[in-house]
């Protein structure tokens, strides 16, 4: 018995000898590349750098710094290395570090769809409190982890989604009835739009503003910082602030390269990403409500802001149908987690008693 102890002893150290042997140094640094779909800089007299681009900035300084050189980061913005789907595969390969990106993670993984339940937020910060603070969430990733071999690092904020069209405002679910909407290429976009009794066209982001410019679709949704930034506003003249989906920018990386890491290192990235967290969800919010929202409005693009009953009327019509469609996909446990979380978050928040 005490030899067999003895052994396990010299195993450990070899071992921990071995890992601190192998730790990344200035003279011989480990390499994070990481790939993002966004360009580097914004044409706004506010805001330079996109929020994706931002993220990468703040935590390429921070780990460089931090370790000394030990670990370079590498940018990779504008799909240089592929998009979101075939960087993040590039990830579970080993080919590359890291994926800044949104809107493409439930294809490996699920449950992170449940983010995506019309009007769960009625705020960006509720988000951002579940996703910083709740149990159920960091049950959520580390199950990501297990499943996937992907270590989420970071939620930052793509943006609040919100309804445009050619002709009119979208006061009321009926305003959508029977039209043409260009959605994303996603099952959830998809359903919310026909229980709206819309039809929903899923359009490629490359072919949206030709799209809403020669009339195939009336309208569209997205981010006030994507609509300014790509100035949506030349083919579509209404825009309704109904915030009906917060979309995420998530900042995975491999678990296996990170676990690799001498426990110093690991802080370290830690840290960074969580301050570039902050920057990009501080960017999103300053472009989509300041210079983003002002381009529109002094290019005459007319906005409106619904009630909070108007809401409230277009949560009952879209949220059934997703709520269902994603219990079939996921299981009624992990969406009603999400739900909870929610109220949580309220609570917390003051929002609610």
């Amino acid at each position: 018995m005490r030899r067999g102890i003895l052994f396990l002893t010299v195993s450990m150290l070899i071992m921990a000898s071995v890992t601190v042997m192998g730790a990344p140094t200035p003279q011989n640094p480990a390499v994070l590349k990481i790939s993002y779909n966004a360009p580097e800089l914004l044409t706004t007299d506010v805001v330079q750098w996109e929020q994706e681009h931002g993220m990468g900035v703040i935590f390429k300084n921070l780990v460089e710094s931090g370790t000394g050189g030990a670990i370079k980061v590498e940018l990779y913005p504008s799909s240089q290395l592929g998009d979101n789907v075939t960087s993040i595969e590039m990830v579970m390969s080993g080919s590359i570090e890291g994926v800044i990106g949104t809107g493409v993670l439930p294809s490996f993984y699920p449950k992170f769809e449940v983010i995506s339940i019309p009007y769960l937020f009625k705020s960006p910060e509720i988000a951002w409190w579940v996703f910083d603070n709740t149990e159920y969430w960091a049950e959520l990733e580390e199950d990501l982890r297990q499943t996937t071999g992907l270590r989420l690092l970071a939620m930052g904020q793509n943006g609040v989604r919100h309804f445009t069209h050619k002709s009119k405002f979208i006061k009321t679910p009926a305003d959508l009835k029977g039209e043409k909407m260009r959605v994303m290429q996603s099952p959830i976009f998809v359903k919310m739009m026909q229980a709206f009794g819309a039809n929903p066209v899923p359009i490629a982001w490359t072919e949206v503003y030709t799209s809403l410019q020669t009339g195939v679709v009336d309208g569209h949704e997205n981010p006030v910082s994507v609509i300014a930034a790509n100035n949506i506003h030349e083919v579509q003249s209404y825009l309704t602030l109904d915030g009906h989906l917060w979309s995420e920018d998530f900042f995975v990386i491999s678990d296996k390269l990170y676990s690799s890491l001498p426990t110093d290192m690991q802080v370290i990235l830690k840290q960074a990403a969580k301050q570039a967290e902050v920057v990009n969800r501080g960017i999103e919010t300053i472009h989509s409500t300041g210079p983003g929202l002002s381009k529109l409005i002094r290019e005459g693009m007319k906005v409106y802001t619904p009630t909070m009953e108007e809401k409230a009327q277009f949560a009952e019509v879209a949220q059934p149908a997703v709520i269902e469609y994603l219990e079939e996909k996921v299981g009624k446990e992990a969406v009603q987690g999400m739900l909870d979380a929610v109220v949580e978050a309220e609570t917390a928040l003051g929002y609610i008693d």
